[in-house]
């Protein structure tokens, strides 16, 4: 059951849209190895804004994720590509669903 999720939006400096969107795309396989994380989600917003949304079942899973491999491996190039820190937005989900479709 979804209890817990992160919103992360994120903005890129100018010039650097591309490598930020590339850096998204790339996180995609180190999230697929996190058992905890249970949907996770790179989004664009516009030419320069972008954020991430992950569901998680509890804090455990969701702590995990904030200190795996994403940080650690893209932290330090990420923050070249973006205008300032991320802020970290840590939501309880209330209801929700999902369908995976054939």
């Amino acid at each position: 059951m979804v209890s817990k999720a992160l919103w992360v939006p994120l903005e890129a400096k100018p010039g650097k849209e591309a490598e930020v969107a590339r850096m998204m795309r790339d996180c995609q396989p180190l999230v697929d190895k996190e058992a905890g994380t249970l949907a996770w989600f790179a989004n664009q917003y516009d030419e320069s804004h972008f954020g991430t949304f992950a569901v998680f079942a509890d804090n455990g899973a969701r702590f995990a994720h904030l200190t795996g491999q994403i940080p650690r491996e893209r932290g330090m190039t990420g923050l070249s590509l973006l205008g300032g820190a991320p802020e970290v937005h840590m939501v309880d989900v209330m209801v929700g669903t999902a369908r995976q479709r054939d």
